[in-house]
């Protein structure tokens, strides 16, 4: 019952956007339902990442596009700090989830974020 109500309440908060939104040129209600998964399912890390004030988007293809053992190695490694080709403030909140797999799967097959 309880999985039940959790999806009503998901469906309600994106007819509610959807109506909000939709309006918006250039607006994508895939997006929309993407980034309310997130929020969702990973309310840490999308706090995180909405908080940080960035652009993440182009940092977080970098990491998706890694084989879990690559990316795993990368965000534990300290040698980076000096490493150009990453943004170490979001290295650093990308750290904290870097064994959720199911995460790392999630944004790899739902690439729309901005």
């Amino acid at each position: 019952m309880k999985i039940i109500r959790e999806i009503k309440r998901f469906l309600n908060n994106f007819i509610v956007s959807f109506e909000i939104f939709s309006s918006i040129q250039n607006f994508n209600a895939k997006e929309l339902l993407i980034i309310q998964a997130l929020q969702l399912r990973w309310n840490n890390f999308y706090n995180h990442l909405i908080n940080s004030g960035m652009p993440f988007s182009d940092e977080l293809d970098k990491y998706i596009q890694l084989k879990d053992d690559a990316r795993l190695k990368i965000l534990e490694s300290n040698e980076l700090e000096t490493n150009k080709d990453y943004n170490m403030k979001l290295r650093e909140i990308f750290s904290k989830f870097k064994t959720d797999k199911e995460l790392w799967y999630f944004l790899s097959n739902y690439r729309c974020i901005k």
